[in-house]
């Protein structure tokens, strides 16, 4: 009886670690022990400015190997009741935008999320008031995560870049 008792105390203390010493012959293995956490598959684009976006109408494109996608909307942004303010040509993109409740000149375009798990390039232009303001080419580097160790779900595909804008 002390066995079985060391040995589940074991599996739950070690998670998903499978390091718990195996059942003794003819009894089931002991349950795995998974946290609950998340993640999400794609890429991750953080935009980092040192001076605040300009006022104007913007137009984002990330191209991910051969398919081109865009966004467009506008600082400064709506009202946070209104919901965003960029919308993009296909749902497997998607802009980050911060400070709808503050005051105009602190709205921001803080990221990009694209539903990609691969590419081999990547290029983002941004465009304000017609004109490009930033580009640049990216050879993201996609990875496995399994945020609550081996043999437990999920298992995400991810790559995230910091870009810093001038």
């Amino acid at each position: 009886m002390k066995y079985r008792l060391f040995a589940g105390l074991t599996a739950a203390l070690s998670g998903c670690s499978g390091t718990a010493a195996p059942p003794p012959q003819g009894q089931p293995p002991a349950p795995q022990a998974c946290t609950t956490l998340g993640c999400t598959s794609g890429l991750e684009l953080q935009l980092v400015r040192a001076t605040p976006w300009p006022p104007g109408t913007y137009r984002i494109t990330l191209r991910v190997d051969d398919k081109s996608t865009s966004c467009e909307g506008k600082l400064p942004l709506e009202p946070c009741d209104r919901g965003p303010t960029f919308h993009c040509t296909d749902a497997s993109l998607s802009v980050a935008e911060s400070g709808c409740a503050l005051p105009a000149d602190q709205h921001a375009i803080t990221g990009l999320s694209s539903k990609a798990t691969q590419a081999a390039k990547v290029s983002l232009a941004i465009e304000h008031q017609g004109s490009i303001q930033a580009s640049a080419q990216l050879s993201p580097t996609f990875q496995t995560v399994q945020p609550n160790g081996p043999g437990c779900e999920p298992v995400c595909e991810t790559a995230a870049m910091r870009l810093q804008l001038r």
